[in-house]
């Protein structure tokens, strides 16, 4: 017990003092000569607590709290990542920190590291879609890279392309009694493809503008619905579908109102034929 209070408080005095420490030898700042081994000595930890010697002697309390060490060992990353890397490829990086955890969570079957990759790759949109996309429209100054988005967009897919492959390999929703939230971070393959989605939903949101932007919505809608058939794939159908929605209610709300009255009605007939 001392030693996960020893452990909880140098994690928690990692976050609050050293990760805001400037200056630095050489190449390496003091927040990565402090922050690493704290990581370190935490994942060490985390490897002795799972050792089959080592349950031996744990209580039943005990063996819960094993599972925080690998939540701190993710937060202190993400943390030393998001202070040291460029503002603009953090989001790429917590995708491929995404997709390693989605491997370590399927190999080792520990459902721990599936709620950990959902949690990276939800982290891994926000961070692309506020700062790599919206910081770039709406803050004076600030420029956008299109490039990272997409990279991101494409790490995330490619962690649901993953999960589908490896659906029956891991159950994702095997304990009937877990709350919502949880069974929604187990179940990392829905994570990973809404997070995508809505990844690439604001990107077009963000790069085209009127018509062109129907039509991007429009493709992106049929990319995933038509796929979802074919693959037997119900997440992508119902993915495909929301985005032909918002297509259609585009159309109707703001295109086909800037036309005339005659193409209006036959633009009507041809949407609904459609």
């Amino acid at each position: 017990m001392q030693g996960y209070i020893l452990t909880t408080g140098a994690f928690v005095r990692l976050l609050m003092s050293n990760m805001i420490i400037q200056g630095g030898i050489s190449i390496f700042s003091y927040r990565i000569l402090t922050a690493i081994p704290v990581i370190l000595i935490l994942y060490y930890c985390l490897m002795l607590l799972q050792d089959k010697t080592t349950k031996s002697v744990l209580s039943d309390p005990e063996k819960k709290m094993v599972y925080l060490y690998p939540y701190m060992v993710f937060v202190a990353i993400m943390t030393l990542v998001w202070y040291e890397a460029p503002k603009d490829i953090v989001a790429p990086v917590w995708g491929v920190m995404a997709m390693i955890y989605s491997l370590r969570g399927v190999y080792t079957k520990e459902k721990h590291y599936l709620s950990i990759s959902s949690l990276t790759a939800l982290a891994a949109c926000m961070r692309a879609v506020f700062v790599n996309l919206y910081q770039g429209k709406y803050l004076v100054g600030a420029e956008s890279n299109i490039i990272l988005p997409i990279l991101t967009t494409a790490l995330l897919y490619g962690g649901n392309i993953f999960y589908l492959s490896q659906k029956n390999v891991v159950n994702e929703t095997d304990e009937p009694r877990e709350g919502r939230i949880k069974a929604f971070l187990h179940s990392s393959r829905l994570v990973f493809g809404f997070s995508a989605t809505a990844l690439l939903t604001s990107l077009l949101y963000i790069k085209l503008d009127g018509a062109l932007l129907t039509v991007g919505l429009g493709i992106e809608g049929l990319l995933l619905f038509l796929p979802g058939i074919f693959v037997k794939e119900k997440q992508w159908r119902i993915y495909g579908l929301l985005v032909l929605l918002c297509t259609l209610a585009k159309a109707f709300l703001v295109d086909l109102r800037q036309l005339s009255t005659i193409h209006y009605i036959l633009s009507l007939i041809a949407l609904g034929l459609a």
